[in-house]
C-alpha cells in the first residue's frame, strides 16, 4: 500500500502484489517473516481445498519475487495436501500441516491423517518431520497416533502447539460408541522420537516429543470445567507471563473448550 496525508486523514492506495493464477492462502497467525518483509502461504484458491493443494510458497514484498518452498509428490484430489504455514519467530524455519504421503482414494487426507512438516529456510524443498507418528501397538512414547494441525510456535521458536485428532480412537469409535473421539490440543518440544518400525509414511520418527495437554470427556458434568472438545489454542505472551508471586511462567497456552452450562446449554 502507498499512503498520503489529506488533512488529518491518511489515504491509502492499494497495490496488487501478485497476478499468479494459483491461490494465496495465508494462515491466521505467524504468516509474516520476523522482519515483516516476506509472507509464507499455501496455494489454495479455496479455504476448503487443502486436500488438493500441493505447494507452500514465500512472497518477497519488496522485490515481488515468489519462491517455491515445498511441493508434495503424487498430489491428487485425495491428498496428501499441505497448508496453514507458519514462520518461526527466529526466522529459521517454516512449519505447516501435511497429509500422509500415501493419501489416495482409499485412504484420503483427513483430520486424523496429517502431520507437522518443517522446512529450514536454508534448505528449501527438504521436509523435516516434526511430530512423530505411530499407529501400531504398543505405540511409542512421544509419538502421536493421529493428525496434528493449527501449529503455532512459542515466542522462542522452541516449542510448538497444535490441535489433534486421534486416528486409533476415530476408527475404534465407529464400532464402540462409548469411546471418546474428539479434538484436543497438545504441545511438542525438542526431543527426537525414534519409532522402531517407522516406514516413513504411516509411521514416522520425529524431531519433537509430543504430549496432549487438555483432558477431554465424552459426557461433561453440567456447570463443571470438564471439556468435551478443546481447540483454537494460542501461546500466552512472547516470553510467558509474570505470576502473582512475581515468578515468571516461561510457557503457557490458552485454548477454547466446549462445556455444558448448569442449565444444560452448550
Amino acid at each position: 500500500m502507498r499512503s498520503g496525508c489529506i488533512g488529518n486523514f491518511i489515504e491509502y492506495e492499494e497495490i496488487q502484489l501478485t497476478g499468479d493464477s494459483f491461490g494465496h492462502c495465508i494462515n491466521s497467525t505467524q504468516c509474516f517473516s520476523p522482519d515483516g518483509t516476506k509472507i509464507v502461504y499455501d496455494a489454495r484458491n479455496d479455504d476448503s481445498l487443502i486436500t488438493a493443494n500441493g505447494e507452500i510458497r514465500i512472497f518477497d514484498i519488496a522485490s515481488g519475487k515468489d519462491i517455491l518452498l515445498y511441493k508434495t509428490t503424487n498430489q491428487s484430489e485425495y491428498g496428501p495436501g499441505v497448508g496453514a504455514a507458519t514462520w518461526s519467530p527466529d526466522g529459521k524455519m517454516v512449519l505447516f500441516l501435511g497429509g500422509i504421503q500415501n493419501a489416495g482414494k482409499e485412504r484420503p487426507y483427513s483430520i486424523t491423517r496429517r502431520t507437522g512438516i518443517g522446512i529450514a529456510l536454508n534448505q528449501p524443498l527438504i521436509p523435516v518431520w516434526m511430530d512423530a507418528r505411530d499407529i501400531v501397538p504398543p505405540f511409542t512414547p512421544g509419538a502421536l497416533r493421529g493428525g496434528t494441525h493449527a501449529h503455532t510456535w512459542s515466542g522462542d521458536s522452541k516449542w510448538i502447539s497444535f490441535t489433534y485428532n486421534d486416528h486409533i480412537l476415530s476408527n475404534a469409535a465407529k464400532t464402540d460408541p462409548s469411546l471418546i473421539d474428539t479434538r484436543t490440543v497438545g504441545v511438542m518440544f525438542p526431543g527426537k522420537v525414534a519409532v522402531s518400525h517407522a516406514d516413513g509414511v504411516e509411521n514416522k520418527s520425529g524431531r519433537m516429543f509430543s504430549v496432549l495437554i487438555s483432558p477431554v470427556v465424552k459426557n461433561s458434568q453440567p456447570g463443571s470445567d470438564e471439556v468435551l472438545k478443546a481447540f483454537d489454542e494460542c501461546w500466552i505472551g512472547i516470553d510467558g507471563y509474570i505470576k502473582r508471586n512475581g515468578q515468571r511462567q516461561k510457557r503457557a497456552i490458552a485454548y477454547q473448550g466446549n462445556i455444558i452450562e448448569k442449565n444444560g446449554g452448550h
